[in-house]
């Protein structure tokens, strides 16, 4: 920010053997760097290599169509005079050069065995990773021909895409807590709402029913049960009286002898 302005444009120097103008050139952020090689009257007959960054810490770009952002500063366009082919990498010696020619005095050995083996939390902490500054100078110097730097930016992108995937399963666990929560929130309302609804409906029906209601609630059953009572007491009666008639009665023999 300058002067309250936000930055829109950057100042890209095009160079190189491999495009006809040379210069530096202010060009708005998300150019393509098509359009600014275009700028520039476009590129020579014989170009062989697109880096992005310069010679040192630059790395070479498989197209043109990649978009110029802040941390642009160069754009080396290179016949194919200039571009030899790089010398397949050999195994560390342990020659120490690497450390020795590094500007922020780290241990780029350390740091490529770290990356290459995958522990990317140890090149983090201990060996300082992110404190490199990718200048290139560790690559260039290695008699190895190791392209450290490369290792180092590898390194670089695999922790930061495991950090977002942190961040991203980190904020779907509290989502799914933070729905657990409301369900059960909402449950127990509900509960405590239907428990409310329950009461005021019994102090309702209290409230409507006559003070003797109870006690005539209570009194039906007795009612019920004498009414049983009495006519079994009834039925047993009319029993007992048929039985005594037929006793009290004449044989039917006696009868037709006399």
């Amino acid at each position: 920010m300058v002067f309250g302005e936000p930055v829109t444009r950057r100042v890209v120097t095009v160079t190189g053997s491999g495009v006809r103008t040379a210069g530096n050139w202010d060009v708005p952020l998300g150019i393509l760097a098509s359009d600014l090689i275009a700028q520039a009257g476009g590129y020579q007959p014989d170009i062989a290599r697109l880096v992005f960054g310069g010679p040192m810490g630059g790395f070479a770009l498989a197209t043109d169509e990649v978009p110029v952002t802040k941390a642009a500063n160069c754009l080396l366009a290179l016949a194919a005079k200039d571009a030899p082919v790089e010398p397949l990498p050999m195994p560390c010696i342990r020659c120490g050069k690497c450390a020795e020619g590094c500007p922020v005095e780290l241990q780029p050995q350390q740091m490529l065995w770290d990356a290459r083996a995958g522990d990317f939390e140890r090149a983090e902490k201990q060996d300082s990773l992110f404190e490199c500054i990718e200048c290139g100078i560790c690559s260039a110097v290695c008699p190895s021909h190791i392209p450290l730097v490369q290792y180092f930016r590898f390194a670089k992108t695999e922790i930061w895409q495991r950090e977002r995937e942190h961040e991203k399963s980190s904020l779907a666990r509290e989502r799914f807590e933070f729905r657990n929560t409301r369900t059960e929130r909402d449950k127990q309302e509900r509960e405590a709402m239907l428990a409310q609804k329950r009461a005021q409906l019994a102090a309702q029906k209290a409230s409507e029913s006559p003070a003797g209601g109870s006690s005539a609630s209570e009194a039906a059953p007795d009612d019920k049960q004498r009414a049983i009572a009495e006519a079994m007491a009834r039925a047993k009666a009319r029993k007992d009286a048929a039985q005594a008639e037929k006793l009290a009665a004449p044989p039917k023999d006696e009868d037709t002898s006399a």
